[in-house]
Parts: C-alpha cells; sequence; structure tokens
C-alpha cells in the first residue's frame, strides 16, 4: 500500500470516528470501527519511516475523539491481549554478566580510552559502534555488568540530576552495543523500560518519550519491533496516558503475533504493565482482571511477583478500599524477609506507598506492631535523599512545597506538544494540591498563585516547541533564575494584580473534595468554603443538572395559552436557587467586577450563578467573567482594542431551513443592519467569517464542549473552521457552547470557548446551556449599545443580562450568556 493509500485509509477512518461520535445514522459499528482500526495498524508498521510519519496523525484522531476511541481501543487491546496469551511461549532467560573486582578500573580505562570522543556530541543508540579491539570479550562482559549495576543502582533515585541521566543514557547506549556483540537482544529492551520508568517518576517524560522513539527505531534495526512499542507502551502508562498507552501497546501485541512464539520475558512485561495501565488511568476493573487472569504457564520471580502485587495494592489504594491497609500489613508480615533482603528495590516503592496510606487512612494501624514498623523500617533502608521529595508532596508544609513545586514547574516547560502536558502534569497537580490543602495555617500567595497555574488547566498558557527529527529534549535547571526566566518573577505577578484595584479576583481551587477560596480585593485572603459541597456539584455535572436549564414565555392552562407572568419566573429562579446554596462565595457587596479563576475540577460551574452568603445571585449585582487563568489574563488582557469602526459579522443559515434559526433572524434583523453587520445566510460562507466581532448562529448539543459541531440542520457540521475564522471577540448564540467539560483521561478541561481563546479570540462570549429564541433579540442590541459609548466588555455582557432579567427574570434567561477571557474590551 501506497503513502496515498494510507492517506486516504486515514481520511476514511477519522471521517467514520467523527460520525460515530456525532452519532450520524448509518454511521459504522463499533466492530467495523476495531476491524478499520487495526487494518490501519497493520499499513502503518511496513516500516520505521511510515510509522514515524503515520502514528502522531492516527494519535492526535483518537485523541479528539477520546469518548468514542476510548472503549474501541480498549476493545482491541483485549482482543490482542488474549491471543498473545493463547500462543505458544518460548522460555527467554536474560543473560548473566557478573562483574568482578577489577570491573571498575577497566570502566575507568573504557572511559578515558573511549568515551570522552563522545562529549558534546549526540549519542544515538541506534548507530553507536564502539571500538572493540582494544578490549577483550571478558572484558566486554564485565563492562556490561557494571553498567547493568550503574543503571540499577541510578533508577533508586526518585529525583535524577542531569548529571546522573546524561551518565545514564550514555551507558544504555554502549551497554546496547555490548549485548549486540553477544547477540543479546532482550536485556537492552528490559533495561531501557526501567529507565523510561526512572525519567518519567523524575519528572521528565519529555525525555522518556524521545528515547521511546530511539528506541523504538533500534526496534526496527533489531527486528524485534514488539519490544520497542512496548517501551513507548510503558512510557505512556507511566504517564497516566490512557489513548498513548492503548495506542502504542496494540502495536506492540499487533506486530508480536505475527511470530510464531512469543518469548516469555516479553509476556511477563506486558501483564506488569496492563496492572499497572489501568490501574493508572482508572480503569480498577481491567487491571483486577489482567492480575487475576495470569496463566500458570507464566512464572515470575519473587521479586517481579511482589512487583506485581505492589501494583495491584496502589490499585486498591486509589480506590480508598477500606480493608487497604489491613491488606497491606497481612502481606508485608507474610513477605518481610525476602522485602527487606531485597533492600532498597523492595523497600522504596513500599515506603512511599505507606506514606500514602498514613494521610489517606487516618485511622489505619501505625503503631509499632503495625505498619509503623515497616515505615521505620522502610526509611532506614532506603538512604533520605531517595524518598525525601515524595515525602515533602505528601506531607510537606507550604515553604518546603513551594520549592519542590517550581522545580516541578520548570520540568514540566521541557514538555514539547500540547497534547502531552495535560498528562506531564501529574505531579505538578498533587503538589499543587497539597500546597492549597496545606496553606490555610501559614498562606503563602506566592505559592497559591502558582498553584492556580496548574489547577486552572496550565494548557491554555503553554507554548508548544517545535522538534525537528529524533532531537532530545532539553534538561533545564531547576534553580530560582530558570524558573523565572521561563514563569516570571512571582511576586511581579502579585504586585500587577494588586495595581487592579478596579477589580475582586477570585480563585476557588480544589483538593481532596474540598473547595477553597483565594480572594484578591484590595488584599489577599484565602480560606476553605465549608459551605461549598463538592459532593452536590459533582451530582449536578452528573446529572447535566445545568444543561437541562431551560424556560418558557407562555403556558397552556386548561383554558388558555398565556404570557408567563414576572412572578412566576422569579419563582422559576428561587427554585433553581434553592439547588445552588452549596456554591456560595464569601466576598463583601461591592460593585466591582468580579474576575473568577476555576480550578479544572470546577470549570464546569457556570459562574453567573455563583451566590453569595445572604443567598443572592452575585450577578444581578456585578460582572461576573471567568478569566481562564491568571497568566492567561495577565498575558493577553486590555491588550486589545475595537477600532471606532469595528467590523462585525455573524453566519445565521437561514438558508438551511430550520425554523428557529429564520425565526431569530428576523427577530434580530434590524439590529443587524443598525450595526452595519455583515451577514451570511448560507449553509456554508464561502470564507470563515472574520471581522472584529463575529457571531455564530446555529443549535448545539449539550455534549458540544468534548463534542465540537454545530447543527444549522439535521447534519452536524465538525469542521469548525470553515465557519470561524479570526477576530477580537466571538459570541456564539449556539445552544450549551459555553459549557466546559473535564477532557477524559486528561489533566486539562474542554470547550469551545477555550479552543477558540487559544486560537486567538481575546474574549468569547456563550450560552452555558440551552438559549432561547427570545433572549438573543433583547441580548444582541443591548450589548453592542454599550459597547458603542466605549465602555468594556464585562459591563457590556452585564447591562445585556439584566435587560434580559428585566423582560424575562428566570435565571434560565439572564444567567445564559457568559464571558470569557478579556473583560477590558472596548473601542
Amino acid at each position: 500500500m501506497t503513502n496515498t493509500d494510507i492517506d486516504r485509509k486515514i481520511r476514511d477512518f477519522n471521517a467514520n470516528l467523527l460520525s460515530k461520535e456525532h452519532n450520524v445514522p448509518k454511521c459504522c459499528s463499533d466492530e467495523e470501527l476495531v476491524n478499520s482500526l487495526q487494518s490501519l495498524f497493520y499499513e502503518i508498521l511496513k516500516d520505521y519511516d511510515t510509522q514515524f510519519r503515520y502514528i502522531p496523525v492516527v494519535l492526535s484522531i483518537l485523541e479528539k475523539n477520546a469518548t468514542t476511541s476510548m472503549p474501541l481501543l480498549v476493545s482491541l487491546y483485549l482482543h490482542l491481549y488474549e491471543s498473545i496469551m493463547n500462543k505458544p511461549i518460548q522460555k527467554t532467560d536474560l543473560t548473566s554478566f557478573p562483574t568482578s573486582e577489577s570491573s571498575l578500573k577497566k570502566l575507568e580505562k573504557f572511559y578515558k580510552d573511549n568515551v570522552e570522543t563522545f562529549k558534546g556530541q549526540q549519542i544515538r543508540i541506534s548507530t553507536i559502534n564502539i571500538d572493540k579491539s582494544k578490549i577483550t570479550d571478558d572484558d566486554i562482559k564485565d563492562l556490561i555488568g557494571l553498567f547493568e549495576e550503574t543503571i540499577q543502582h541510578f533508577e533508586k533515585n526518585l529525583e535524577l540530576s542531569e548529571e546522573i541521566i546524561q551518565t545514564m543514557l550514555m551507558q544504555l547506549a554502549i551497554l546496547k552495543d555490548f549485548l549486540n556483540y553477544f547477540h543479546d537482544y532482550h536485556t537492552f529492551y528490559m533495561v531501557s523500560a526501567n529507565i523510561i520508568k526512572s525519567l518519567i517518576t523524575s519528572q521528565h517524560p519529555q525525555l522518556a518519550r524521545d528515547l521511546a522513539e530511539e528506541i523504538i527505531l533500534t526496534s526496527f534495526n533489531d527486528k524485534k519491533v514488539y519490544y520497542g512499542y512496548l517501551n513507548n507502551f510503558v512510557s505512556y502508562s507511566t504517564n497516566m496516558s490512557a489513548i498513548g498507552g492503548l495506542t502504542y501497546a496494540n502495536l506492540s501485541f499487533i506486530t508480536a503475533l505475527q511470530y510464531d512464539q512469543i518469548d516469555s520475558l516479553y509476556i511477563e512485561l506486558i501483564v506488569k504493565e496492563g496492572v499497572r495501565f489501568f490501574r493508572n488511568i482508572g480503569l480498577y476493573d481491567f487491571s483486577k482482571y489482567i492480575y487475576e487472569s495470569i496463566p500458570k504457564k507464566i512464572t515470575f520471580t519473587d521479586y517481579e511477583r511482589r512487583s506485581l502485587d505492589h501494583s495491584y495494592f496502589l490499585s486498591l489504594l486509589k480506590q480508598h478500599d477500606l480493608n487497604l491497609p489491613t491488606l497491606i500489613l497481612d502481606y508485608l508480615n507474610e513477605h518481610r524477609e525476602k522485602i527487606f533482603n531485597m533492600g532498597i528495590h523492595d523497600a522504596l516503592p513500599w515506603l512511599i506507598t505507606l506514606y500514602n496510606v498514613k494521610r489517606i487512612y487516618p485511622n489505619a494501624d501505625f503503631s509499632s506492631t503495625g505498619l509503623g514498623f515497616y515505615l521505620l523500617t522502610f526509611e532506614y533502608i532506603v538512604p533520605k535523599e531517595n524518598y525525601i521529595t515524595q515525602k515533602t508532596i505528601i506531607f510537606g508544609d507550604t515553604k518546603e512545597l513551594k520549592d519542590v513545586f517550581k522545580k516541578s514547574l520548570v520540568k514540566l516547560d521541557e514538555t514539547r506538544y500540547i497534547d502531552d502536558v495535560s498528562h506531564d502534569n501529574n505531579t505538578a497537580i498533587l503538589i499543587a494540591s497539597s500546597i492549597i490543602r496545606n496553606s490555610l495555617e501559614n498562606t503563602d500567595f506566592e505559592a497559591l498563585i502558582l498553584a492556580a497555574l496548574i489547577k486552572a488547566d496550565f494548557s491554555v498558557v503553554f507554548y508548544q516547541k517545535e522538534r525537528i527529527g529524533i532531537a532530545p529534549a532539553a534538561i533545564h535547571k531547576t534553580d530560582n533564575e530558570t524558573f523565572n526566566a521561563i514563569y516570571g518573577d512571582v511576586s511581579e505577578t502579585i504586585s500587577d494584580l494588586k495595581k487592579q484595584s478596579n477589580n475582586t479576583f477570585i480563585w476557588l481551587l480544589y483538593s481532596e473534595s474540598k473547595v477553597y477560596q483565594m480572594k484578591l480585593s484590595d488584599d489577599f485572603s484565602y480560606l476553605k468554603l465549608d459551605n461549598w459541597n463538592y459532593k452536590t456539584f459533582k451530582e449536578a455535572i452528573s446529572s447535566k443538572f445545568f444543561s437541562k436549564f431551560n424556560f418558557d414565555t407562555t403556558i397552556k392552562t386548561e383554558y388558555e395559552v398565556r404570557n408567563l407572568l414576572p412572578e412566576e419566573h422569579i419563582n422559576e429562579s428561587i427554585v433553581i436557587k434553592e439547588n445552588l446554596l452549596f456554591s456560595k462565595l464569601l466576598i463583601q457587596n461591592d460593585k466591582r467586577p468580579l474576575l473568577i479563576v476555576l480550578d479544572m475540577e470546577l470549570a464546569g460551574f457556570p459562574h453567573n450563578l455563583f451566590v453569595d452568603e445572604n443567598e443572592n445571585f452575585i450577578f444581578l449585582e456585578r460582572p461576573i467573567c471567568n478569566i481562564v487563568s491568571t497568566e492567561w489574563y495577565l498575558r493577553f488582557s486590555d491588550k486589545t482594542k475595537f477600532n471606532a469602526n469595528y467590523s462585525k459579522s455573524i453566519w445565521i443559515p437561514t438558508m438551511c431551513g430550520d425554523f428557529t434559526i429564520n425565526m431569530l433572524f428576523s427577530k434580530i434583523e434590524n439590529c443587524l443592519k443598525q450595526y452595519t453587520f455583515n451577514f451570511d445566510v448560507s449553509e456554508k460562507p464561502n470564507n470563515p467569517i472574520a471581522s472584529e466581532l463575529n457571531i455564530i448562529v446555529s443549535h448545539g448539543s449539550n455534549d458540544i464542549a468534548i463534542k465540537p459541531a454545530l447543527y444549522p440542520d439535521q447534519n452536524p457540521r465538525l469542521d469548525l473552521s470553515k465557519y470561524i475564522g479570526k477576530g477580537k471577540v466571538l459570541i456564539f448564540f449556539v445552544c450549551h457552547s459555553g459549557s466546559t467539560q473535564e477532557t477524559p483521561f486528561a489533566n486539562s478541561i474542554s470547550s469551545i470557548v477555550k479552543d477558540y481563546l487559544m486560537d486567538g479570540y481575546c474574549s468569547v462570549i456563550a450560552p452555558f446551556w440551552s438559549m432561547h429564541v427570545d433572549i438573543a433579540p433583547i441580548w444582541l442590541p443591548a450589548f453592542l449599545d454599550v459597547i458603542s459609548k466605549g465602555e468594556t466588555i464585562i459591563s457590556a455582557v452585564h447591562s445585556a443580562n439584566i435587560a434580559v432579567y428585566d423582560k424575562f427574570p428566570t435565571v434560565a434567561a439572564w444567567g445564559c450568556m457568559h464571558l470569557y477571557g478579556d473583560p477590558h474590551i472596548s473601542i
């Protein structure tokens, strides 16, 4: 199959996946899509260059349609996994390379004779070739054993320095060349998988991905491609990346199944990694299934079996299983002599687990005869430098956490692509959550501002880097100077915020089912919102409470159809408000605009609906804007103005024949003419509308946040770029288009509002729920009138919503249109 054929096949798969994602009638079945994806993988895997070109494309398609692609990938994974388990197994043992007392001297001489020549050069594992003419076979075996020991020693560190990383990678490259010399093609892939885990644990996931890509190239040269993809599976699994992990696991399985027999080392690895992977992404039933269904023909060493058991216990920890402390104590009592004898390799993961158990289970038995004995013993076995960072993340005070957090943020900047940052931020989010819950006693507003940077979806302000070929990531220094060069001085950020005295800022932050409020109104304050019931909020999200908002202008009685009275609309609002009392903010009563930053965990809450401690809707007294994040606000807000005669365009596709769209056009046509709009009523504009102010009119679905589509008729328009061009302000008269959802299997939020703010718009205005046809004819003239008077967009949105309130005083009407981004745009 040619590249042109593969391109066509990818386009067809993308179209079919999109149709399935949006429930287009007569779309492919799940089985057809799984078969199509498997067939596509076969075509892509024909050689290294083809897979290098196409796998990122396919991965991007799968990521963008995660809600549909995820079950397809899991289905394919389980099918291929079971096929591998039914294959004949070829017993494979790793070659033993014991070291001798003379190994260290040989290593020193080898480095002096050879390694100095590599300094300053990029060492490629796939092409390295060491001159072996001056060393004997026994010397090479000795050096292999020493390299393995050295790398294993480095792997014990949860914090790897730049020097250690460079040494590990150099030794891995040399190790590969030496192992090839003895035709050992297995040891390398075992060692490289462990290095990849170590790189990610020490927060260098981009470097781990680069190494995994180099290993794929190496595996093509070795004709062991299944090991290459397995290493990449390890990379994505360790980083809790669901779509990437499943993709590379399936690629590994497909290539392994081409052989008549599967080697036992590979089987052991995919079992262990399968348990870890499904645990990491929260699919615990699948993790349990793999753990409990290991074929008897597969045997593990005692250490590997304990490692597998430990993974299973971590799965129970993530689920907060009430019996876990007792189960762990019983297990440690049974296996303690073997664990102690194994030393740091066994002790370190158990030590970190016990720290987490101690924090999550305050009533667990940590006495000297219970888990406390093991915690103290493991701390004795493991050197302090190997666990202190993790202990700080779990128990540290704000000052300690702040220093660790800055280092984490510096490392996060090594990430190259925006699709990866929502997984690379795992550790940063853990640290931020610790800062949030630990800041009540000793409040450090600089630390909290940094925590909000990550917790409010860092991808909004992330700068994507370019990549040329297989280029290694830069390893940043983690000092304050490097931090300030990347993120700026936090004290200056606070100073800039304090200059905004005409506004009140509120950051709502989340940690372990509790909500915290940081406020800047003349000065900073910080407190836990005891009235903010996170469980109630999640129940509202699960029941789609906010997306169900709607109202009518008339009511049909037994005798007549009549207009609803204002009192009836007010009563509707009272009923809605009673269900929102869990969301009280503690703020003083003044008229300054309220600028909100929401934690990703809270982003599904419509910011127009916050109530104060007197149980009044705050928006009825003062304007509110979701400014997305502190950094976005300081970087982009108040930098843009409308021209005096600013351009305005609207796409309102009356030619599609939809009754509601035609009715809306008839109601706002005079306003559009009065304010000199360019309007396009066609099914699709010849060119995307691109004025300073753009308006899009269409129907939208209640899952538009994760499945972006416009519905001017029964057929979804999936490529929004054909309709929406560049501009300064974007207004959606599209139902639910202002809604936000957590991105499935990622640490980010999904919203078309976010998409267009990232695409260059300064402000986006959109309805959070279904938009009644009678709202826009009231809202739009009021909004445009305030803008024409030179006032800011936040004032215009507030005035327009209040105009709706004057006509329809139900929150479903006046609360509908939400403002995001820059609140300060004006003429």
